[in-house]
């Protein structure tokens, strides 16, 4: 059985029940997560280009498992408000109105010590708004990813704003060589759209807000 939730997204009513026997079963975990932050996967239009269905760009999928989950995402998942790191914890205003909400309460709730666990099994299915599915939309959200992700890193300024420009430049070099190739060079600048994100975040360059602004 599916239901639609209050994101639009497609729930499975099964979601719930995988999630809170995750919870059960390892009650050290005191946030339990499906996947990564948020496992949710893309539902797209049936006239939507061939590459955006192979890649899925709107989708959240999970890190590997033997990596350690930081952060978290609110699509998908399952807390324990009485945990101590939880307690009077709100989402930060200024992030608002930008990408990078998520991020910061849950990496900030994670240095409190709430650790993060993942449930594998369970999924929901968002289906892809018309005005996102331009290429110009997936790469300005990369890019507030980006700085999103350089406010909530442990790095220096310096060290991050560095790392971010050598990776971006690989990936353009990467989308030089993959041009023929349409997954493969959108793929690649959508990576470098990232990396510029982080290096613009490191380096103080204000964030756009790109919610509620119609």
């Amino acid at each position: 059985e599916t239901v639609p939730n209050h994101l639009g997204q497609v729930v499975i009513v099964d979601v719930l029940f995988v999630l809170a026997e995750c919870f059960s079963n390892l009650p050290s975990v005191r946030f339990l997560h499906s996947l990564h932050r948020g496992g949710e996967i893309a539902l797209y239009p049936e006239d939507s280009p061939p590459w955006m269905e192979q890649v899925s760009p709107h989708s959240q999928y999970p890190l590997p498992a033997l990596k350690e989950l930081v952060t978290g995402y609110t699509g998908n998942c399952l807390m324990d408000l009485t945990h101590p790191a939880f307690a009077g914890r709100r989402f930060d205003e200024n992030f608002g109105r930008r990408h990078g909400s998520d991020d910061v309460y849950f990496s900030a709730a994670h240095r409190a010590g709430a650790s993060f666990g993942r449930a594998e099994a369970a999924f929901v299915y968002e289906p892809v708004l018309p005005e996102r599915l331009s290429f110009q939309w997936l790469l300005k959200r990369r890019y507030h990813y980006g700085q999103a992700h350089a406010c909530i890193s442990q790095r220096t300024r310096g060290w991050l704003a560095t790392s971010a420009a050598a990776k971006a430049t690989y990936c353009a070099g990467a989308a030089a060589l993959s041009v023929f190739s349409p997954t493969q060079y959108r793929k690649a600048l959508l990576r470098g759209a990232l990396h510029l994100g982080v290096m613009a975040g490191a380096l103080g360059t204000p964030a756009e807000e790109v919610y509620g602004t119609s």
